[in-house]
């Protein structure tokens, strides 16, 4: 059977006979997206608590730390509850004014 690839930035996903399977030699930096199409067809994965960073100011950068980092972003916490989570590591910012209540 032929082998369809699906996923568009790195062609790490391919589907046949109906599976969508993961590649060792993906590198597309998605990988929130790949754990959970790996849950959806029955694959056991145990995942690490995302980390929670308190921090002084509302405005902070996240690139993932490390050379397997992802890109630069920077997000605002927003007033109402004190935290923000980055979209792509999922490391969890807490304005120190907040971090008794989070």
């Amino acid at each position: 059977m032929a082998t369809v690839g699906l996923h568009m930035i790195a062609g790490c996903l391919s589907a046949k006979g109906g599976q969508m399977l993961r590649l060792a030699a993906c590198s597309c930096g998605v990988d929130r997206y790949h754990r959970a199409l790996n849950l959806m067809n029955g694959a056991s994965m145990t995942t690490e608590a995302p980390k929670t960073v308190v921090v002084e100011k509302f405005k902070v950068s996240c690139d993932g730390g490390g050379a397997d980092g992802h890109p630069r972003v920077w997000l605002q916490i927003p007033n109402e509850h004190g935290w923000v989570e980055c979209p792509y590591c999922d490391t969890k910012f807490i304005h120190s004014d907040y971090a008794e209540k989070a």
